[in-house]
């Protein structure tokens, strides 16, 4: 059976230029989690992914953290990319909840946003439109998770 899917390293290695960007400046741990989480696509939207998007990185450790972040269009990005995704420092810091438990950040969230970059949700008609194509791009992250899931229980 062929391998559908890239490993870790190789993931690693196909986005490493995000670690050379003065705009990307995240910790080893946060650039694995954010390595993780695109880990679980096939490799059909890996690529996809790769040629298509470009992400802003930013660090959630208190010491490298930007609370904003400027990027100039002409100056390290593709001007093939269709789209941009910041990946702000709330991806990578650990949710507290109202109970006092830490939950640690989900690769979730930047699945979600390629999801909704695959199937096109540029703009929202009205908020039902809204809603519906949340429910797609939530059901796509699920969907890719468990294909993962069953490759590795299966690999």
């Amino acid at each position: 059976m062929k391998k559908n899917y890239y490993s870790f390293e190789e993931i690693k290695t196909k986005f490493e230029n995000y670690r050379e960007l003065k705009e990307s400046n995240i910790t080893d741990e946060e650039y694995e989690t954010f390595c993780g989480g695109i880990m679980v696509l096939p490799k059909e939207i890996v690529d996809k992914v790769q040629n298509e998007i470009y992400f802003v990185l930013m660090s959630a450790h208190p010491k490298k953290g930007n609370p904003a972040c400027y990027v100039n269009l002409r100056k390290g990005i593709d001007k093939g990319k269709e789209a941009i995704i910041v990946l702000t420092p709330f991806i990578f810091a650990p949710f507290v909840h109202e109970n006092g438990k830490v939950i640690e950040p989900e690769q979730a969230n930047i699945l979600h946003e390629i999801a909704h970059h695959v199937f096109g949700h540029y703009e929202y008609k009205d908020q039902q439109d809204y809603e519906e194509k949340e429910k797609a791009a939530r059901e796509q992250v699920e969907k890719w998770v468990d294909q993962w899931a069953d490759f590795i229980a299966n690999g």
